[in-house]
C-alpha cells in the first residue's frame, strides 16, 4: 500500500510540472504574436505616412543620379510605394550626406582663405622688413647697415690685397721734403723719422757730398711705432744742391748693431731721397 501511494505521488508531481510547461509555452506563444502584430501595425503606419510625403512632395525625375539608381513605377501599386519609400529615405540620406559634405568643404575653403592671408601678411612683413626692422627676426639689417657693412667688408678685403701686394714694401714717414740753406751759409738742421710699422728698421745714411755735409747718426735702428731725430750740420761753401739717401732695410730682433747688418750687404733694401739745397733762390 504504501508503495502504491508513492508512486500515485510522483506521478501527480510529474504531471503537474508538464501542466506548468504546457501554460508557460502558450503565453510565449501568444506574447510572440502579439509582438508581430504590433511590427506589422507599426509599419503599415509608417508606409501610409511615407505615402503621403511622396504625394504632398514635389514629382521626383525617372532618374536619380548617384551610384543607387532607381526607377519610379505607377502609384497603384503597392511595389511602387516600397520603391517610393526607399527612394525617399535614400535621397534624405543624400542630402545630409551633401550637407555634411558642403561643410567640410566651407571648412577646406576657410583653411585655404586663411593660409592665403598668411602668405601674404607674411609676404608684406618680409617687404617691409628690408628697409625696417622687425621684431619677428632681429637678425635682419635695414639697407643702410647692410651697405655699411658692404663698405666694411671691401675695405678688409682691399687691405688684405695690399698687404699680400706690398709685403716686402718698408713703410717709414719723413716730416720734411727738403732742407734749405740760404746763400751757402752753414747751419744746423735736422729730419724725424718714424716707422708706423711692427717691423723693425734698420737705416744707413749716405750723403753726396760728404766734406761739406755731416749726418749724425749715420747707422741706426728704428723700433717698431717709434720716432727718431738725424741732425745733418752743413759747411759754409759754394751755393749747390745736394741730396740724403737714406737706406732702408728690415731686421729681426736678433740683429743690434745697424753697421755690422748693412756690411753683409743685405738683398731687400729701400730708399728714400731727401734734397740738401744750399743756393739762394732764383726768381
Amino acid at each position: 500500500m504504501n508503495i502504491s501511494f508513492i508512486q500515485l505521488f510522483f506521478t501527480f508531481l510529474v504531471n503537474l510540472f508538464l501542466l506548468s510547461l504546457s501554460i508557460s509555452g502558450c503565453n510565449s506563444n501568444k506574447e510572440e504574436n502579439y509582438n508581430k502584430r504590433s511590427k506589422s501595425k507599426s509599419k503599415t503606419k509608417k508606409g501610409v505616412k511615407a505615402s503621403k510625403e511622396v504625394k504632398d512632395a514635389p514629382t521626383l525625375p525617372s532618374t536619380i543620379s548617384g551610384p543607387h539608381k532607381h526607377t519610379v513605377k505607377s502609384k497603384d501599386s503597392p511595389q511602387s510605394k516600397k520603391e517610393v519609400v526607399c527612394i525617399s529615405n535614400k535621397t534624405k540620406s543624400q542630402q545630409i550626406t551633401q550637407k555634411s559634405d558642403s561643410g567640410n568643404v566651407l571648412l577646406l575653403k576657410n583653411k585655404s582663405v586663411s593660409t592665403k592671408s598668411l602668405t601674404s601678411t607674411q609676404s608684406t612683413s618680409s617687404k617691409h622688413s628690408t628697409n625696417s626692422f622687425s621684431f619677428g627676426n632681429p637678425v635682419k639689417l635695414t639697407t643702410q647697415e647692410k651697405s655699411e657693412q658692404r663698405k666694411q667688408i671691401e675695405i678688409v678685403k682691399n687691405l688684405k690685397e695690399w698687404q699680400a701686394k706690398n709685403n716686402n714694401q718698408i713703410f717709414v714717414t719723413m716730416n720734411k721734403c727738403e732742407l734749405r740753406w740760404v746763400d751757402g751759409l752753414g747751419g744746423l738742421q735736422n729730419v724725424s723719422l718714424e716707422n708706423p710699422s711692427r717691423d723693425r728698421i734698420a737705416i744707413k745714411v749716405k750723403c753726396s757730398d760728404n766734406i761739406l755735409y755731416r749726418v749724425n747718426p749715420v747707422y741706426t735702428i728704428i723700433e717698431p711705432e717709434e720716432r727718431i731725430t738725424i741732425d745733418i750740420l752743413r759747411d759754409a761753401g759754394t751755393q749747390k744742391t745736394d741730396k740724403l739717401v737714406f737706406v732702408l732695410s728690415k731686421v729681426n730682433n736678433d740683429v743690434q748693431n745697424a753697421q755690422v747688418y748693412f756690411a753683409s750687404n743685405p738683398k731687400r733694401q729701400q730708399m728714400l731721397l731727401l734734397p740738401l739745397i744750399g743756393a739762394s733762390a732764383v726768381y
